[in-house]
């Protein structure tokens, strides 16, 4: 069998371009228009939920800006009620962060909104037995070699789902 990996990895690549912005379209996108907050403290918020709490340094590498930007950023996280700033224990010249009830709310909030709106359940009942089989060999493969390269799980992943 003659195999063409490149051409075989670019079908792979557009097939996962189409299977994302079906998605992004049918569920982000609404979801992310009901939130009445700007786009870089969403980013905040997705950067903060997977631990909940962050220094100022811890956050600002997360987000990959300054920490003067960083401080800016939460401020007005803070006055729109989103974090709560704290004293470190463990060291006070320190402040931590934390997501508060409404941050948490709105992490809660985009979490079932992604899951009630989620095409993809049905489209992978739609699938014949052979493609989903196919399909489920191949994304698990993908994964391994996914977490082998970065041992990262996504934050909105939950770790205790089963297939």
């Amino acid at each position: 069998m003659d195999l063409d990996r490149e051409a075989l990895i670019k079908k792979a690549q557009q097939a996962q371009r189409i299977v994302m912005a079906s998605v992004m379209q049918a569920v982000a996108l609404p979801t992310f228009l009901e939130l009445d907050i700007s786009m870089a403290q969403l980013k905040g918020l997705v950067a903060l939920a997977p631990n909940r709490t962050s220094t100022i340094g811890q956050f600002a590498e997360r987000l990959r800006i300054g920490r003067s930007s960083a401080s800016l950023l939460v401020d007005r996280m803070v006055a729109d009620g989103l974090v709560e700033r704290a004293e470190d224990t463990e060291d006070r010249r320190r402040a931590v962060i934390r997501l508060s009830r409404r941050g948490e709310e709105l992490i809660t909030r985009m979490r079932q909104g992604r899951a009630e709106r989620n095409p993809l359940s049905a489209w992978l009942a739609n699938l014949s037995d052979q493609d989903l089989l196919a399909l489920v060999q191949g994304l698990q493969a993908l994964a391994a070699e996914a977490y082998a390269a970065t041992g990262a799980i996504g934050p909105w992943q939950e770790q205790n789902e089963e297939a």
